[in-house]
């Protein structure tokens, strides 16, 4: 259970992107986001391109081209970024990664089961809208 959560690092970023772009007045090129993120360029355009593809961006080209939001940000769930990214989003229940334990049940008793159950719903339940919202008002926590 290394990454618990299930997501990779694309995905982090596809996360980051559009809580920028939530905030944001204005269309941000891929350029300016990995910037802002201090991550590569070439990386992040391949997220977007999945995140377009998806039908979660829009991408402007041109001089004063660049990104936003295909949708409001409450009409887009954390579980739709994550599939657009990655596919279909099964957080790792097994501490080996495997799909069925060599012992014939988990060491942990239903623990990774139900842990799996809580972050798919998180991700099912939450919105871009509070991932933008979330950490803005003082001593509150964001999503990282």
């Amino acid at each position: 259970m290394a990454n618990i959560l299930g997501i990779s690092e694309a995905v982090g970023l596809a996360l980051h992107t559009v809580d920028l772009l939530g905030k944001s007045d204005r269309l941000l090129t891929t350029a300016e986001l990995a910037g802002n993120l201090e991550v590569s360029v070439h990386h992040l355009a391949k997220v977007h391109q999945r995140l377009v593809k998806s039908g979660l961006l829009v991408s402007t080209r041109g001089p004063a081209g660049g990104f936003q939001l295909a949708r409001l940000p409450e009409d887009i769930r954390l579980v739709e970024i994550i599939e657009s990214v990655q596919g279909p989003f099964h957080p790792n229940t097994c501490l080996l990664g495997r799909d069925r334990c060599i012992r014939g049940s988990c060491m942990l008793g239903g623990l990774a089961r139900q842990i799996h159950n809580q972050i798919r719903s998180f991700f099912e339940m939450k919105t871009v809208k509070e991932l933008i919202d979330s950490g803005n008002e003082p001593g509150e926590e964001g999503f990282c």
